[in-house]
């Protein structure tokens, strides 16, 4: 087999001769062609490492940026998600958590050049991103401070409508709300136009408020108050309390006009026309209107007891058979038809007569369709139309009527409440009566249920009271109103429902907004928060709402 030569095979030969300088050209262009090779392997090598090392800063700036990104943003307890006190110690948490992280990255890069690459990197975002995250804990100081003072305002303002007639309880509110918002004022950076007029709108929230506890109870001490103070509010606040005082003290002064005057004991014309008499023309038109309802009821109240003592004199016969007995004050009050009625009644005694049917159905239809009007009807004028046994039964009507305080009204006070819940049952969209399905029907059950509990409960805050119509419509208002109830849905998601369904649970809460407040509550809430001198926003008026049905907020994330 051949093999290759080497050395000792082929032996040693001489060895060839060449030109001058040809043998040294060729070694020096071989020298300069390896130097080039080696340096672009050097180059090669060099770059190699330089991209590696591009690619580890970068890894390890993107993972830091995550972490970054994650510690300030996203979360509820993130850096710059924290609001008001719990933004206390942002910076300095920052700080701390910038260093661990970073020297953290840094300490697992390779080599020095990546450290030194990576640590520029962090320099360069350092600066801003402190600097964003103080700029965020000051404002959230200043606002924490700043609602701390208006807490601080609020309190003594209160403090001073508790005891709205005593100077020098207002006077100590007035230097605190004062001080407060001076201080405010400073911290928060206001300019001078600014702060004029926060003083005025604070001022005008804090005299609002004295005015509007005044008012009900002493309009007179009210006005007073605001003629002392209304420098101190808005024009349109002082165009509305001058309106509410002058309109609460026509109340006032026609309400003690009119009670003086039905207390003179003159007759109805005569009342009126002394009512007339009054030279303001505002003050006489709510008189004469007052004096004219009392009247009314005055003449209500006597036609019922006209018909009351009707009754006796009737029983009074039945049981004797006369009318020689009858008390002499009762007979001498009778008119003489009255009394000719009644002499003919007595004077029939076992005999009957014939009962006027329509008659009698004319007052069975009186009693159903208008009860008050009923029980204030002269029943001696059909003594001779009815048979004893009518004339009876329609006196027991009528007394059974008087005694219970007006079964009849109890009556329609039971249609009124029955219909109230109906119209609740209808405005939620859940069926009710023979029609309903049986998820249905439990359910307008179960809200009937709830009603009824709540008016036991009101009956028990308030024994021997009666409801008042507006009142109960309240209570049933309140239950239909849509509220939240956590992790009762399918697949544990929150779930709305009207809050008859909901408030035997601890965790309800309403999560509604401005369109969620009826345009009635809306409107009447808006003039009371007007009355007091606040602006009626949105929330304000959600708050109040809230406030009036007892309606709780949603539960904090802490």
């Amino acid at each position: 087999m051949p093999t290759l030569p080497d050395s000792r095979s082929l032996g040693a030969r001489p060895i060839p001769q060449s030109r001058q300088g040809v043998t040294r050209i060729q070694t020096g262009q071989v020298e300069q062609a390896a130097g080039q090779l080696g340096k672009q392997v050097a180059d090669t090598a060099m770059e190699f490492k330089r991209l590696d090392d591009i690619e580890q800063v970068s890894k390890a700036m993107t993972s830091f940026e995550d972490q970054q990104r994650q510690f300030l943003v996203e979360g509820d307890d993130a850096v710059l998600n924290r609001a008001g006190d719990n933004a206390k110690g942002a910076l300095q948490t920052t700080e701390q958590w910038w260093e661990e992280t970073g020297n953290r990255h840094l300490s697992d890069l390779e080599n020095p050049d990546q450290q030194r690459a990576f640590q520029e990197m962090l320099n360069r975002q350092r600066s801003s991103v402190l600097n964003g995250v103080a700029q965020h804990e000051t404002r959230q100081r200043k606002a924490s401070f700043a609602n701390t003072l208006g807490a601080r305002m609020n309190t003594a303002t209160e403090r001073a409508a508790t005891m709205p007639g005593n100077a020098e309880i207002n006077k100590q509110s007035r230097e605190e709300v004062t001080d407060a918002l001076n201080l405010l004022a400073k911290t928060q950076g206001w300019s001078p136009e600014v702060t004029e007029a926060k003083t005025l709108e604070t001022m005008t929230t804090f005299h609002g408020r004295q005015i509007g506890a005044m008012i009900d109870t002493d309009p007179e001490a009210a006005a007073a108050y605001f003629e002392q103070n209304k420098d101190q509010m808005t024009a349109a606040a002082r165009e509305k309390t001058q309106n509410l005082l002058e309109t609460e003290t026509l109340r006032v002064r026609s309400q003690a006009s009119a009670d003086s005057l039905m207390s003179l004991g003159l007759d109805a014309e005569q009342t009126i026309r002394q009512a007339r008499q009054i030279e303001d023309a505002a003050l006489r038109d709510e008189v004469v209107s007052r004096v004219k309802a009392r009247l009314d009821e005055r003449a209500t109240f006597a036609k019922t007891e006209r018909a009351g003592l009707m009754r006796q004199v009737a029983d009074y016969i039945d049981e004797f058979g006369t009318v020689d007995g009858v008390p002499a004050e009762i007979w001498s009050s009778l008119s003489v038809s009255e009394r000719s009625s009644f002499r003919a009644y007595a004077k029939k005694g076992s005999e009957d007569i014939d009962t006027d049917w329509n008659a009698y159905y004319e007052l069975s239809q009186m009693k159903a369709n208008n009860p008050g009007q009923f029980l204030q009807e002269d029943l001696s004028k059909y003594l001779g139309k009815l048979g004893k046994a009518e004339v009876k039964q329609v006196m027991s009507w009528q007394r059974e009527l008087d005694e219970a305080g007006s079964s009849a009204g109890k009556d329609s006070w039971l249609q009124t409440k029955n219909g109230v819940v109906n119209d609740a049952l209808t405005t939620m969209g859940i069926e009710y009566g023979k029609s309903a399905d049986p998820d249905s029907a439990k359910q307008a059950s179960d809200f009937r249920g709830a009603v009824e509990n709540h008016l036991a409960l009101w009956q028990q805050n308030n024994p021997g009271k009666t409801i008042a119509p507006d009142e109960f419509r309240n209570i049933v208002d309140r239950l239909t109103i849509e509220v939240t109830l956590p992790d009762s849905g399918f697949m544990g998601r929150d779930r709305s429902m009207p809050l008859f369904e909901a408030e035997s649970s601890p965790d309800w809460y309403f999560s509604g907004d401005i369109d969620d407040v009826p345009e009635k509550d809306r409107r009447q809430i808006e003039e009371v928060i007007v009355s007091r001198g606040q602006a009626p926003t949105e929330d304000l008026i959600v708050r109040y709402y809230m406030t009036k049905n007892d309606l709780r907020s949603a539960p904090s994330d802490d």
